[in-house]
């Protein structure tokens, strides 16, 4: 698995345990519909070796406010999403929530 090695290498240029990273955990054993299985596992192992990886529960993370948990809810364009807070205000692109 060279390929997974070089691909967490340029995620992680530099390893140190004090860097994060977050994976979502996708937990399908037949992957995607039409779409091979990724090898999640061990990309998830290649990057422990340079950094700490926190497994991220992915559920809601397009219905809710990073910055304050409320609702969010979509704006003309169906990519960017805004938090209903009337504090927060924010604006997220749906990719980077």
């Amino acid at each position: 698995f060279k390929a997974l090695g070089y691909v967490a290498a340029r995620v992680v240029p530099v390893p140190d345990d004090s860097t994060l990273v977050g994976v979502g955990e996708f937990n399908n054993p037949r992957g995607l519909r039409g779409n091979a299985v990724p090898p999640l596992k061990g990309f998830e192992k290649e990057l422990s070796r340079r950094a700490t990886v926190r497994l991220i529960d992915e559920y809601f993370t397009s219905k809710k406010c990073f910055a304050c948990h409320s609702d969010l809810a979509e704006t003309e364009s169906r990519n960017v999403l805004h938090c209903t807070n009337s504090t927060c205000r924010m604006y997220w692109d749906r990719d980077e929530n």
